[in-house]
């Protein structure tokens, strides 16, 4: 059986031999070897394998470990008595509420971060930063704050550098009005303020 495999490889790697050297022939004036395409695509093809069978070992692990979990508890259960199986129900039901009621809170949480990111006007792609490790709508709050503050100082120290390269200086907090909401004359004076300081 050995022998039988180890022939049917060597038959194999002539063949590939044969089909790289055709290829190089087709492939020579593109300046592309025929065999490092194949390297690559071998390699693909060993991860996307490796990846299948890892993927497949681990679910039946899982499965696996489910099992023995259940098993364990059968066995827990007819060694104890009336009362004892009461209370080891009981301890079940309380922490599978608890795993429900922490679930409705991340839920819960997870729909309102979507509005805290409304009010703070942070993009809704760092979403996921601002949800994860939170476990109560305060965290939630402060997680939304500190990000906001910190996309806003990232926002300004932008603005500064894309003033500094036009040569202007960069707003000092001097200018109490926003130039769309001054008059014509205001603007006027505002526009030659800014143009002088080139």
């Amino acid at each position: 059986m050995k022998e039988r495999f180890e022939l049917q490889l060597f038959a194999e790697e002539e063949q590939q031999e044969e089909q790289t050297e055709e290829q190089e022939g087709s492939t020579e004036e593109s300046g592309e070897t025929s065999e490092a395409m194949t390297r690559e695509e071998v390699q693909k093809i060993i991860q996307s394998e490796s990846d299948k069978i890892r993927q497949e070992v681990h679910k039946q692990y899982k499965d696996k470990l489910k099992e023995k979990d259940k098993e364990v508890e059968e066995v827990k259960k007819q060694a104890m008595t009336a009362e004892e199986k009461a209370q080891y129900e009981e301890e079940q039901r309380k922490k599978e509420l608890q795993q429900k009621e922490q679930e409705l809170t991340q839920k819960e949480l997870h729909i309102k971060s979507f509005e805290v990111m409304r009010e703070k006007e942070i993009p809704q792609e760092f979403q996921p930063f601002i949800v994860s490790g939170v476990g109560d709508e305060e965290s939630l709050n402060q997680q939304a704050d500190a990000l906001s503050k910190l996309l806003k100082e990232r926002e300004n120290a932008v603005k500064e550098e894309i003033l500094k390269q036009f040569g202007r200086q960069p707003n000092t907090g001097t200018q109490d009005k926003d130039p769309a909401s001054m008059s014509m004359e205001e603007y006027e004076a505002w526009w030659n303020k800014q143009n002088r300081k080139r």
